[in-house]
């Protein structure tokens, strides 16, 4: 699309948003298009261009537990203002082997892997005595067997890759089936959800750690004007970015931008 028609098809978008009586229709058109748009099936190219980044993030070690804070549940503040306080003042997994684990269950599965940092933490707090992982990039299965080996759990984890959206997992194996910010890039989620239920044992439990918002990050018009007014409302100095400057305002990333770097963000997170 040119950038003149695309000017255009944003302006009558906006036009249909401000229109009274229209507005509705156009959020639960934008929301049947999205619904129809994760029922199709991904290309080839678009499977390929994920297994790298997700692969590409792995062999970097672009992971939370590893890379330098960017996002806010990097942030140690909210973690323990905010989240943990409402676990009772326990952190993730301390608050799931307290609750859940009391004693270790036998084998879990982590969905969407990683670089294995998860898996790891349940071995080491007890969560669970063993652990697989499944992940769609094959870098990325090749960094969770190295790590693994580097920490001395060799033994009690196991790594495959595998497309968890055409997966069939085998009956009653897991007592622990975790997905740890993996569901909001999947698409089958009726697929997932029903091979998840198949491999779990009777009493397994499903634990599940989700972003949940906007497809793709889109963030409604109204909702980013009220994200700015409150960021006009900071003091300077809580607006001051790590690389130097000031926050002046949140602009949403594309949709091309999003699809562009990875085609399974936040695609069914709605």
């Amino acid at each position: 699309m040119s950038g003149r028609a695309g000017a255009r098809a944003k302006g009558w978008r906006e036009w249909l948003k401000g229109v009274p009586g229209l507005a509705a229709g156009y959020g639960a058109l934008r929301a049947g298009w999205w619904r129809l748009r994760g029922a199709l099936p991904l290309g080839g190219r678009a499977r390929r261009r994920i297994a790298s980044v997700w692969g590409g993030d792995a062999v970097r070690g672009d992971s939370p537990t590893r890379r330098a804070p960017r996002e806010w549940l990097d942030s140690e503040q909210v973690l323990w203002g905010y989240v943990f306080s409402r676990f009772g003042g326990k952190d993730w997994y301390h608050y799931l082997a307290e609750r859940y684990c009391r004693e270790p269950r036998e084998l879990g599965l982590s969905l969407c892997c990683g670089d294995g940092h998860v898996e790891r933490d349940f071995v080491r707090y007890g969560l669970c005595a063993a652990a697989e992982g499944v992940d769609v990039a094959p870098e990325a299965v090749a960094v969770c067997q190295q790590e693994a080996e580097a920490a001395g759990l060799s033994d009690r984890l196991r790594y495959w890759a595998g497309d968890v959206e055409r997966t069939r997992l085998p009956r009653e194996r897991y007592d622990i089936v975790v997905a740890w910010m993996a569901l909001h890039h999947l698409r089958r989620l009726d697929h997932v959800f029903g091979e998840v239920r198949r491999a779990l044992k009777p009493g397994g439990i499903f634990i599940v750690n989700e972003y949940v918002g906007p497809a793709r990050f889109q963030v409604p018009s109204r909702q980013v004007a009220v994200i700015n007014a409150v960021l006009q409302a900071l003091p300077e100095y809580l607006r001051r970015l790590r690389g130097g400057g000031i926050k002046e305002r949140f602009d949403p990333p594309t949709l091309a931008e999003i699809i562009g770097h990875d085609p399974s963000e936040a695609v069914c997170s709605h």
